[in-house]
């Protein structure tokens, strides 16, 4: 028996029917949802990508242009080592050819004395006039090098 105005009671298959229905939209919605975030997940995937290429690229800038002032610098500490060595470097080298010159005036003093006694054989005197042409050409070259200086 109906009342006016109040519903008849459910029954049960239509009360089940219902919470199906109910759960169904809301799995709908709740993969409605899960798409939505994996969209946005995707996109903050691919931002945070962009952005760590982007930081690697200006952390790969930062490290060139520290290498590239170290490099500077060092060259410039280089060349002030340089500048001072070089009088230095210099001195030893004009001394090191002076010593060879006097060596070279020995010899050349010597195989005149060889060759000025009567008593050397000619073939001697001849090889000893070889031998002072060689060693006169190389105390000019040696001249040559201090003159240069």
């Amino acid at each position: 028996m109906e009342t006016v105005g109040t519903k008849p009671p459910l029954r049960a298959t239509d009360r089940l029917r219902q919470t199906v229905a109910a759960l169904a939209k809301l799995l709908d919605q709740t993969m409605s949802d899960i798409q939505a975030l994996d969209s946005e997940l995707q996109e903050h995937t691919q931002v945070s990508k962009e952005t760590d290429e982007a930081a690697a690229i200006a952390l790969d800038r930062q490290v060139t242009s520290a290498v590239e002032r170290i490099r500077g610098e060092m060259k410039a500490q280089l060349d002030v080592e340089r500048a001072k060595l070089a009088p230095e470097h210099l001195r030893v080298a004009e001394e090191a050819v002076e010593a060879e010159v006097a060596r070279v005036e020995a010899l050349i003093r010597e195989v005149n004395s060889v060759i000025d006694n009567p008593d050397t054989e000619l073939s001697v005197v001849i090889r000893k006039n070889a031998e002072r042409a060689e060693l006169e050409s190389y105390l000019k070259g040696l001249r040559f090098r201090i003159a240069d200086r």
